[in-house]
């Protein structure tokens, strides 16, 4: 298999309008994990949604929702999600490009 390239989408946020002393503080994220073959530009995604503590925010730590980039958030799911469960999700995106690549079962019409 050729090179995969992993992309996170986490441009989607739910926030508390108020939250202690702050004002539209991120709390989940609807995330989308994208893998894609280079040589055949053949993709995989898998969508999900990652709840995020709020138990350590600190005033000088806070960024405004609007001041957020996607890579900054990505990190947030990252750290929550965790490595092995990112190795997993990595593994059956994988799998899934294969099988599009090398089907082992395809679905076909016959004739009258």
């Amino acid at each position: 298999m050729t090179q995969i390239v992993y992309t996170w989408n986490c441009k989607t946020v739910d926030v508390y309008p108020t939250y202690n002393e702050f004002n539209d503080v991120v709390y989940n994220v609807h995330w989308r994990y994208k893998a894609m073959d280079i040589e055949s530009n053949i993709w995989a995604e898998i969508i999900g949604t990652q709840n995020l503590s709020l138990e350590d925010l600190q005033p000088q730590e806070f960024i405004s929702v609007e001041s957020l980039t996607n890579a900054q958030v990505s990190g947030w799911v990252e750290q929550s999600i965790g490595e092995e469960e990112i190795n997993r999700m990595q593994e059956a995106l994988v799998q899934t490009i294969q099988s599009v690549i090398t089907p082992t079962s395809i679905t076909m019409e016959i004739g009258e």
